[in-house]
């Protein structure tokens, strides 16, 4: 074998125990969350969090928010997403996922809409434009709450920040208190 089939052999043996390497310590960091007796409940609620556990909030479809939200006198939060969407991709692992968003959104109708297979939605309640991620609050009487929108932006009001949750949990404890 020559010394460059040599060396390209190692280059691609080396990337392969990269990887796996990667893989076990991702395993191990997800296992012990689930395992380690030192960690509280909210500790390991908010590493369970970060580490991308799929749907932790209870999302219900639209047609049936309204009247929820009447019948349990909580409001709604609308979330409007698509599955191509960085941005969207984003907002659900740096914000939606993190463990004290998960446990605000319980005083919440939580309803989220891929643009995609509803388009009649995208066109409602895009009245600024179709831009993903898109949130909106309303009342449990299905009243719009425009005054709940990004505060340091004159356009895309309803984008919020995707990397820090802040932005959103500020919205809804207002959300949750009128």
């Amino acid at each position: 074998m020559s010394r460059r089939n040599f060396a390209i052999a190692m280059i691609v043996a080396g990337g392969i125990v990269g990887i796996i390497a990667v893989m076990r310590a991702s395993e191990a960091t997800r296992s012990s969350i689930e395992t380690r007796p030192d960690v509280t409940g909210a500790e390991a609620a908010d590493e369970s969090a970060r580490a991308d556990v799929p749907d932790a909030i209870t999302w219900v479809p639209y047609d049936d928010a309204f009247a929820i939200a009447s019948r349990t006198n909580k409001p709604v939060l609308m979330m409007f997403t698509a599955g191509w969407c960085g941005h969207c991709q984003t907002y659900a692992s740096n914000v939606l996922n993190r463990a004290e968003v998960v446990a605000a959104s319980r005083r919440f109708v939580m309803v989220r809409i891929d643009i995609d297979q509803r388009r009649d939605l995208n066109a409602r309640y895009g009245m600024d434009g179709g831009y993903v991620p898109r949130t909106m609050f309303f009342t449990s009487a299905g009243v719009h709450r425009p005054d709940l929108r990004a505060a340091s932006r004159s356009d895309s009001i309803y984008f919020l920040d995707t990397h820090n949750p802040e932005e959103l949990l500020s919205l809804m404890r207002r959300a949750a208190s009128s």
